[in-house]
């Protein structure tokens, strides 16, 4: 998600026709592909064979079943710099923050308490971190617009009890008289 956020693009994007690794490639083996290519290198073969399903993806020398053209290894770093025009500096910091989430084994991953701890997402100087002011909705700004323009007398021209006794009416079907200005909730 980080990645997405920082470029706008998905980190690994498979496809579902993906007949350039293979005739047979499947989405989620292109997937699987995607992760060799950027990682550099397949799985542990006990580990990858290890699944449920992973005969479906890996043969019996661990590597993936369906894909017959060679893999292009990437580095993340590079990448960023070449595709999204991140400075070296830049490139170098975050591929730094990804790469430890980025193995194999779930035991060898960088916990999401450690990545909180990185220089990356800590706040520099300058950087203030406060949270958006709550976006009002066109309709909750045209009310609230509205009731700021009514004199206070009639903003409370209509009491709960009344509102109350309106609602619980319409509910059930019934008209009730109100004060023309109070307001009844309508479920029909």
């Amino acid at each position: 998600m980080f990645f997405e956020l920082a470029t706008g693009d998905f980190l690994f994007d498979p496809q579902t026709n993906c007949g350039h690794r293979g005739p047979h490639c499947t989405r989620d083996e292109d997937h699987l592909a995607l992760m060799v290519e950027q990682i550099g290198h397949y799985p542990p073969k006990d580990w990858a064979l290890s699944g449920k399903y992973s005969r479906d993806f890996f043969n019996n020398k661990g590597r993936l079943r369906h894909v017959n053209k060679r893999l292009r290894f990437w580095d993340l770093e590079t990448e960023l710099q070449k595709s999204y025009a991140f400075t070296s500096r830049d490139a170098a910091d975050l591929s730094d923050f990804l790469l430890p989430m980025l193995t194999w084994l779930p035991s060898s991953r960088q916990s999401a308490a450690d990545a909180l701890e990185h220089p990356w997402i800590q706040l520099t100087d300058g950087e203030v971190d406060k949270p958006p002011e709550p976006m009002q909705s066109a309709a909750q700004e045209e009310s609230s617009a509205a009731l700021k323009l009514k004199p206070i007398d009639e903003r409370s021209s209509t009491t709960s009890t009344e509102s109350t006794t309106s609602v619980d009416a319409e509910l059930r079907g019934n008209s009730v008289p109100t004060s023309p200005d109070a307001t009844s909730v309508h479920t029909r």
